[in-house]
C-alpha cells in the first residue's frame, strides 16, 4: 500500500529500497542464527553487524598500510635509479636520508680536493708561461 501511494516520488522509493534492504539483511541474519550449532555463542544482530564492519575496516586499513609502504619503497628506488642514470650524486637528491650527512661530508672533501687541484693547475700553468 505504501509503495503504491508513493510510487512516483523518487525520494520515497529510495527510502523504501533502504527499508527493504534492512529487512532482507535482518531476515538473512535470523536464518544464519538458526543454523548456528547449540554450543556456539549466538551473537545478537547488532553485534554481528558491528563486528563485520570492524573486520572490514581493519582489513582495509592493513591493506592500505601495506600498499603505501610498498609504494614508498618503489618510489624511492625509482627516484634513486633516475638520479643515478642522470649521474646526479648530489646529497640533496639521495633517497637514503640516513647516509645524507656522510655523503655531504664526502662531497665537501671532494670539493676541497678539486679546488686544490685547480689552484695547483693554475700555478703550473702560470709557471710554464713565465
Amino acid at each position: 500500500k505504501l509503495f503504491n501511494e508513493n510510487k512516483h516520488n523518487p525520494k520515497n522509493e529510495n527510502s523504501i529500497d533502504k527499508l527493504n534492504g534492512i529487512v532482507n539483511s535482518y531476515l538473512k541474519n535470523i536464518k544464519e542464527n538458526k543454523k548456528n550449532p547449540i554450543n556456539k555463542k549466538k551473537l545478537s544482530y547488532h553485534e554481528k553487524i558491528y563486528s563485520e564492519k570492524n573486520e572490514g575496516v581493519e582489513k582495509r586499513n592493513k591493506q592500505d598500510k601495506e600498499i603505501t609502504t610498498a609504494n614508498k619503497k618503489i618510489n624511492k628506488e625509482k627516484k634513486y635509479e633516475k638520479l643515478q642514470k642522470k649521474g646526479n650524486n648530489d646529497p640533496k637528491y639521495l633517497v637514503n636520508f640516513e647516509l645524507k650527512k656522510e655523503m655531504e661530508l664526502e662531497m665537501e672533501k671532494i670539493r676541497k680536493l678539486k679546488e686544490k687541484q685547480k689552484i695547483k693547475n693554475w700555478e703550473l700553468f702560470q709557471n710554464e708561461n713565465q
